[in-house]
């Protein structure tokens, strides 16, 4: 009787993960399940349309309204930028750790890596930074905030995967799960 609740249990869990509807991006040909009860907040939209290297986003998720929500607000983004470097030079950048130290404000500290990963059959670049957030000159110094990062490299565009959360709204297996269903095809 326990075999057959936990095959039920599984079966109804596979079911509830694969049935998540995903965002979806054709000119990026990008695809990721969307997180349950998570706000879609940004689609499609440029940071810098004059730069040539500039980044769009292709989809934002944040757990709450960002007009109600005082404080870090957990957050999945993913922009893509024309990097037009081969995969060599990618891996070097990246892989350093003075590049994770300059991009991220200097009271963050690495907590892992960083190091290679595979997203989608792709190599990517992974690295964790912790820190306290700094929001208008003041640092805020009642809540860490962790920040995993993916870069992956597909043809001549770099995908950026960020995942936001701190100490106190955690969401480990939501990123790992969401990370996992990532789909990228050539461009």
């Amino acid at each position: 009787m326990k075999a057959f609740a936990f095959v039920f249990l599984f079966i109804a869990l596979s079911t509830t993960v694969n049935s998540q509807p995903s965002s979806r991006n054709k000119q990026y040909k990008f695809s990721m399940k969307e997180p349950p009860g998570w706000i879609k907040s940004f689609v499609g939209e440029p940071f810098f349309r004059n730069d040539p290297s500039y980044f769009e986003r292709i989809i934002t998720f944040q757990r709450y309204n960002s007009i109600n929500r005082k404080g870090l607000n957990p957050t999945i983004e993913v922009t893509a930028q024309h990097f037009g470097a081969n995969n060599t030079r990618f891996m070097k950048r990246f892989l350093k750790p003075s590049y994770w130290k300059k991009y991220n404000h200097r009271n963050f500290k690495i907590i892992k890596g960083p190091e290679q990963a595979i997203i989608n059959g792709k190599v990517a670049i992974t690295c964790t930074v912790m820190g306290k957030l700094r929001g208008h000159g003041v640092i805020d110094t009642a809540t860490y905030t962790r920040k995993t990062s993916y870069y992956v490299h597909v043809d001549k565009h770099i995908f950026k995967i960020i995942f936001t959360d701190n100490e106190h709204e955690s969401y480990p297996t939501l990123f790992n799960m969401l990370t996992n269903s990532i789909k990228i095809d050539q461009l």
